[in-house]
């Protein structure tokens, strides 16, 4: 989701800065077909001139404002909340999978460990604000780094049939079902 608000973000600016650039090179190119008389009255007149430009400013932040609330109002709101919450299904023992091929992030949390294992492949810990450590591991591609903080629903990596996912709490390792029923 925060992937797609950048998008967003960037598409707005860009096209900011494309009606920006429009709209200077027809300013600029109606201030060179003036004639001298008209430059003269211009320059007789500044606080006239001063303005109109102020009254284009404000034409300007209203055509942008009504592009704003017209073409973009699909868009939703800085404050509305969206559900992600994120579930496994357990294949037998630790292999877990979801719907995709994407480890995603069951918590928030820092990345307290990566590596790789003989018996797990790569591998990701993320020490939750519950102070569950959980560990994805066969992870084929680590999109993380250590101390990173992470967010629930964040990709961690990927994996290709099943990924291994163990849970410790205070030292003493919990199932995924007994993760489920701390939240």
């Amino acid at each position: 989701m925060k992937r797609k608000k950048k998008k967003i973000v960037i598409l707005l600016c860009v096209l900011v800065v494309l009606i920006a650039v429009i709209g200077g090179y027809f300013l600029l190119r109606d201030e060179n077909r003036l004639s001298s008389s008209e430059r003269l009255w211009i320059t007789e007149n500044a606080n006239v001139v001063q303005n109109v430009y102020v009254l284009n400013d404000a034409n300007y932040k209203a055509v942008t404002s009504w592009i704003s609330d017209t073409l973009f109002s699909f868009l939703p709101d800085e404050d509305v909340s969206v559900s992600s919450a994120v579930t496994y299904q357990n294949i037998s023992g630790d292999y877990f999978k979801n719907n995709s091929n994407e480890v995603l992030s069951i918590t928030d949390g820092r990345v307290i460990e990566t590596g790789i294992d003989d018996g797990s492949g790569s591998y990701v810990t993320v020490l939750g604000k519950d102070e569950v450590e959980i560990t994805y591991g066969n992870i084929d591609n680590v999109m993380v780094a250590l101390y990173d903080e992470v967010a629930q629903g964040m990709i961690l990596g990927s994996y290709q049939e099943q990924l291994i996912l163990k849970f410790e709490y205070l030292g003493e390792e919990i199932t995924y079902e007994e993760y489920q029923r701390m939240e």
